[in-house]
């Protein structure tokens, strides 16, 4: 499911009512948008005696998660942040509702951690007065598409909202008196949600899958003025899990190597993770090995770490949003093995009877083999020997430079794409001059 978006316009009257009504709304409303399901409601009203109160709140799972939290309190205070988790949520409105002595907030947290955690307002300074505090969780909201509301004003007060696609409209009033049954798209409706925080606060919903288009809204107190809100919440549009491809694997060392992907749909949701994952075996998954990598759609590049060498791995690009995780086509490579040397010829504590004896050895690498004949009367040939670059080739004959009797060392260092090795060192002797 794509995540829920809100659309507010600030207009006076509009307030923490028709947020506290998502929770009733979404009641019915999953009675005709399925996708639409209500969660976790808590509730709050205390005297805080100071700048915070805190209260648990246990959001559920499932997705296009969404936690609304509302709060009225008097408007001589106002609100510093309301934290979920310890993660902020956004104020989407704060309305100072003047003569009514009261102020009311709302704040949104799309995708917050799901469980048992605690919910953090905080205030501009003190606040002593009794607020009402009430939060709800649900999934698969489709965001909000219309809202409107007024000042004070007679009763009834009506209203024409325009909606462009499936909707619930809840409305709500705000007075000095009782209210009673609403009209909304041309249907009396019951009052669903009542509450008295020094003033007379109620709401109702409209029937399910209101079409898109003009409906009214009235609202209606016993007599005297009232403060009016309505607001218009859509069906979840539904998405699919993304589309990526894989990038066929490069720059393959012993240990490292580069691959990526390209996500060429999104699915019609948020990309929330895109990256490559490998394994030994076919078919890796986000469970196996991972890179997570920036961005959304598009091309990109994922680093592959903590290889092993001279071994085959499996690779595919992922991407995940609300609808899934998605897996591009799987590629292969292996990676580079260290170079490898062995000695043949002259072979350990060997005696010569040749002063330009032919030297033999094998060794292969990784890309472009160079190899360096080392000989010298030291242990440590590498280290002030005479070397003998000889390139590509695995066979070297001197022509000068032994010296009958002598005791020498020898060996052969091997460079490829991932670095140089030296060989073990062997010994030799030449017996006699050259004839």
């Amino acid at each position: 499911m794509s995540s829920a978006k809100i659309f507010l316009n600030p207009h006076r009257g509009m307030g923490l009512w028709r947020f506290s009504a998502l929770l009733f709304f979404l009641g019915i409303f999953t009675q005709t948008f399925a996708a639409i399901t209500i969660g976790t409601k808590t509730q709050a009203n205390q005297n805080p005696n100071g700048s915070s109160q805190t209260w648990s709140h246990n959001q559920n799972t499932g997705s296009d998660r969404t936690l609304l939290v509302v709060i009225t309190m008097s408007n001589s205070v106002n609100f510093s942040s309301v934290k979920y988790a310890g993660v902020d949520m956004t104020q989407v409105r704060n309305q100072n509702m003047g003569t009514l002595t009261q102020r009311q907030a709302m704040y949104v947290l799309q995708a917050p951690a799901t469980g048992a955690n605690n919910i953090v307002a905080t205030y501009s300074g003190g606040q002593w007065n009794t607020t009402s505090l009430f939060a709800v969780s649900f999934t698969g909201a489709g965001g909000v598409d219309v809202d409107g509301g007024n000042g004070l004003s007679g009763t009834p007060h009506s209203q024409s909202l325009t909606i462009s696609g499936n909707s619930v409209i809840y409305a709500s009033g705000v007075g000095n008196n009782a209210q009673s049954s609403y009209s909304i798209g041309g249907s009396t409706r019951s009052l669903e949600f009542q509450h008295n925080t020094n003033k007379q606060v109620a709401g109702a919903l409209s029937a399910t899958g209101l079409s898109s288009g003009a409906t009214n809204v009235s609202t209606k107190a016993t007599w005297g003025d009232i403060t009016n809100s309505r607001i218009a919440i859509l069906e979840a549009t539904s998405s699919t899990a993304p589309t990526v491809t894989t990038t066929a694997a490069s720059s393959i060392a012993l240990t490292t190597a580069s691959s990526g992907g390209n996500v060429t749909s999104d699915g019609g949701a948020t990309i929330t993770a895109r990256g490559a994952c490998w394994a030994t075996s076919t078919n890796p998954t986000t469970a196996d090995s991972k890179t997570t990598d920036a961005g959304t759609t598009g091309a990109y590049s994922s680093s592959l770490t903590g290889l092993t060498a001279n071994t085959t791995y499996y690779v595919r690009a992922y991407a995940t949003n609300s609808g899934g995780t998605s897996y591009g086509d799987e590629v292969s490579f292996t990676t580079d093995a260290y170079a490898e040397v062995t000695l043949d010829y002259p072979r350990h504590a060997m005696t010569l009877a040749d002063l330009t004896p032919t030297f033999n050895w094998s060794s292969n690498g990784a890309g472009t083999i160079d190899n360096v004949l080392w000989i010298d009367t030291d242990t440590d040939p590498f280290t002030g020997g005479v070397s003998y670059d000889v390139n590509t080739a695995t066979t070297h004959t001197l022509t000068s430079g032994l010296t009958a009797g002598t005791i020498y060392y020898w060996g052969v260092a091997v460079t490829d794409d991932n670095g140089t090795l030296n060989s073990v060192v062997r010994q030799f002797t030449v017996s006699n001059s050259n004839t």
